[in-house]
């Protein structure tokens, strides 16, 4: 069924504090955060054309640099394949309106075809979108938006992993009302880390640093 609804912190001196690195870092890129396509799931318009926009909520464990947002999807009947023009949306709460953190308007995305159908037989793409630099984001819950802007009607599969939970509105800055269900994407990224010397180094280090000062008191 294809679906509209209803409307410790360090501080050393000295030569031995400029060895100590403190800084960010990428543990390399991985899925931070998966829903997977349901075959045969119901699928839901998130088009203007319908009048329907979407967005489901995602949580980050750790704080981390996102790199690139998958989805699943594709065109009523009326359609074989359209236009595949999206804004996306990276949405903070979605609290009345809701308080978007980033925005990606009028981009075209990859598309790859998949053998996935949904539950009246709508061919299922799989959609990327590589975002242009990384976006850092913290620990928390968050929310993706994904609106096709071409004219066919575009439809958003759903997954059946979740919290069953997504929400939806009619149009651009109404309220966000909630829905039983989860919408297949995948949030992918790298972990962002500090990296400390180890204590065995450091430990050796401030050997070093004794040494040099006793040299220097001989050379006196």
């Amino acid at each position: 069924m294809t679906t509209i609804l209803g409307s410790r912190k360090l501080i050393l001196g000295g030569a031995l504090s400029a060895v100590l690195m403190l800084g960010a870092g990428a543990a390399g890129a991985a899925v931070l955060y998966p829903q997977a396509p349901l075959q045969g799931g119901t699928s839901y318009y998130a088009t203007p054309t319908i009048g329907q926009q979407l967005a489901d909520n995602f949580t980050l464990s750790f704080t981390s640099d996102i790199e690139q947002i998958s989805w699943w999807g594709g065109y009523d009947s009326n359609y074989d394949v359209g236009d595949d023009s999206f804004r996306v949306r990276l949405y903070e709460n979605v609290v009345g309106a809701g308080s978007v953190l980033h925005e990606f308007a009028s981009m075209a995305v990859a598309r790859t075809s998949t053998a996935l159908f949904d539950s009246v037989q709508n061919g299922i793409y799989k959609y990327t979108f590589a975002l242009p630099a990384p976006v850092q984001m913290g620990v928390g819950s968050y929310f993706l938006f994904v609106e096709n802007l071409g004219s066919s009607d575009w439809i958003w599969l759903s997954s059946a992993t979740g919290d069953a939970s997504f929400v939806y509105r009619a149009a651009e800055g109404s309220n966000w009302t909630g829905s039983v269900a989860d919408l297949a994407m995948e949030i992918e990224g790298s972990r962002v880390t500090t990296q400390v010397s180890e204590p065995g180094t450091l430990a050796l280090l401030g050997l070093a640093g004794i040494g040099g000062l006793l040299a220097r008191r001989r050379r006196r």
